[in-house]
This record gives C-alpha cells, sequence and structure tokens, in this order.
C-alpha cells in the first residue's frame, strides 16, 4: 500500500495524517460489505475507524464488525461514486479515499480469490450481485476437468479449499460453471493465488 503525506500534521490530533487509496465494485440495487484496508501495524494494535465524509449517490455504514457496507441510491448504475473514512492505528492516522464503480449488470464475476498472508485469511471468489439468484449452484473444477468445489445457493462464500477440507487449491487457473436457478449457466476462469 503506498502512503503520500499530504498533510502532514492534524491540528487537532498533532499526529501525522497519511493518504492512500481503495477500490469497491458494486452492482445496481444491491449493496456491498467489505473491510478497511489491512496494514501491518493494525495486526498489533487496535482499529479506530470513522467516515468522514458521505458518498454522494448513496450511503455509507460503519458495521459493528469493522466492516463497511454501502449502497447505492435505487436504480441507479454507470455511475462512479467515492467516500472518505479515517483510520486510526495507535498513533498513525490514515485518511482512505474510496472509489466506487456502481455497474447495470445484475451478476458480475470477479476473476481470483487470493491469500492475504500479513491479515491471515484468503479472500473469497465473488460474484457481485449472487443474492439476485437465491437458487444458484456453483461448481468449480480444476485445469484436469475434476470437481474441487460444489455448493448451491453460493453466497460468497469459497475461500479456496479443495472441497471443504483443510488443504486449500494450489494456485492457478480454475474453472466455474455457475447455473443461476432459472436455467442461465455462466463459466469463466478464475486464477487462485
Amino acid at each position: 500500500m503506498g502512503y503520500s503525506n499530504n498533510n502532514p500534521t492534524d491540528p487537532i490530533t498533532k499526529k501525522n495524517i497519511f493518504e492512500t487509496n481503495d477500490h469497491v465494485i458494486v452492482v445496481r440495487n444491491n449493496s456491498v460489505i467489505f473491510d478497511y484496508l489491512q496494514t501491518e501495524e493494525d495486526l498489533e494494535s487496535p482499529v479506530q475507524l470513522r467516515v468522514i465524509k458521505q458518498p454522494e449517490f448513496g450511503e455509507v455504514t460503519l458495521n459493528e464488525d469493522q466492516t463497511f457496507k454501502y449502497a447505492p441510491l435505487h436504480n441507479l448504475c454507470e455511475k462512479n461514486d467515492a467516500f472518505v473514512y479515517e483510520m486510526t492505528v495507535g498513533e498513525h492516522v490514515t485518511q482512505v479515499n474510496v472509489s466506487i464503480d456502481i455497474l447495470c449488470e445484475s451478476i458480475t464475476f470477479m476473476s481470483g480469490t487470493s491469500s492475504n498472508e500479513k491479515a491471515g485469511k484468503l479472500k473469497n471468489f465473488t460474484i457481485l450481485g449472487v443474492e439476485n439468484y437465491p437458487d444458484n449452484s456453483l461448481y468449480v473444477f480444476n485445469g484436469k476437468g475434476l470437481e474441487i468445489f460444489q455448493k448451491d445457493s453460493y453466497s460468497n462464500d469459497w475461500d479456496g479449499h479443495v472441497n471443504k477440507k483443510e488443504n486449500p487449491a494450489q494456485s492457478g487457473i480454475y474453472y466455474y460453471v455457475f447455473n443461476d436457478g432459472g436455467g442461465t449457466y455462466y463459466s469463466g476462469y478464475l486464477n487462485v493465488k
């Protein structure tokens, strides 16, 4: 994560203020829940978060579990929105400028899942708008065509483990087939890192 020291001293707190950026994607008439930016310092110190500038085309809330929820205005799409939050970790204050793309598609497939070893978690395979298709099914196959994961009513909860076992999938290209429950199938690939 790159920092720039645009405002070196906050006159109220007398602490260093750093700025950085984050990016979120959401589909029309849906909300998205996402984590704050992870840093090495926040693994050892408590993190304090607060929204300091609300978005123009939606609403953002800070949840009790320190995640953010962004919801665009009803039927709004093909717009870019933004908000700013402040993250305090120990003596460091970071202002995070979050840009938001609001897509018109009812469903969008993200192309990868990856591990963040420093934060100790995996980023799940995400299908934006999956909540619009509650009767869905997801199938994931390795390069040899063997099924390594399957779930009915998928809800963005596959973290890369092979058929609910302890072993994560090895890095590489995998293929998915998604049945929306209404007779439409989507297929593509995803990159596991």
